[in-house]
């Protein structure tokens, strides 16, 4: 079972911890994406996942401790396929099943996390879910998006950057 929607967590080094908390659930070791200072880690050389996964947590271990202030990020970012084979007319696999459902749901929540840190785009911008319309803007105004819903919504200025946005109704 996924019981919470986060798909990273970031940690500061101080010279000699190495242990560091991934406490979200992953299905797989090789689907946490490491990164010190923005220079991306590698699994096996760099560091070790407490538990190759599917789990509710791990433990992130550095071969050597990063250093003090070091910004380390530990992201989610679960491989796109779906290894579950079920036989016709077979046992139900009730436990296989429920992992297959949680692989989706952190696939999901990765995805969702991208769209709403969406904020720009070659020539506009996208504007994420939670605060005004998806759609892409370019820089002429006045400009037309449409919501995920197939809406309408405006920007009233072709002079300044306000971003007032009107959903068009009727």
């Amino acid at each position: 079972m996924v019981e919470t929607t986060a798909t990273s967590v970031t940690h500061t080094g101080n010279g000699t911890t190495t242990a560091f908390a991934y406490p979200y659930s992953y299905a797989a070791s090789t689907d946490l994406d490491v990164s010190v200072d923005g220079a991306s880690q590698t699994l096996g050389t760099d560091y070790t996942v407490s538990d190759a996964g599917p789990a509710d947590s791990a433990t992130i271990t550095f071969t050597t401790a990063p250093d003090s202030g070091d910004a380390i990020l530990i992201e989610r970012s679960t491989s796109l396929t779906q290894t579950r084979d079920y036989t016709s007319n077979g046992a139900f696999p009730a436990e296989s099943h429920e992992r297959a459902l949680d692989k989706l749901t952190l696939i999901v929540q990765e995805l969702w996390a991208q769209v709403n840190s969406a904020e720009t785009a070659s020539g506009g911008v996208y504007y994420t879910a939670q605060t005004t319309p998806i759609g892409y803007v370019t820089a002429t105004r006045p400009a037309v998006c449409y919501d995920v819903n197939g809406g309408m919504w405006v920007n009233e200025s072709a002079t300044d950057n306000n971003d007032q946005w009107y959903q068009i109704v009727g």
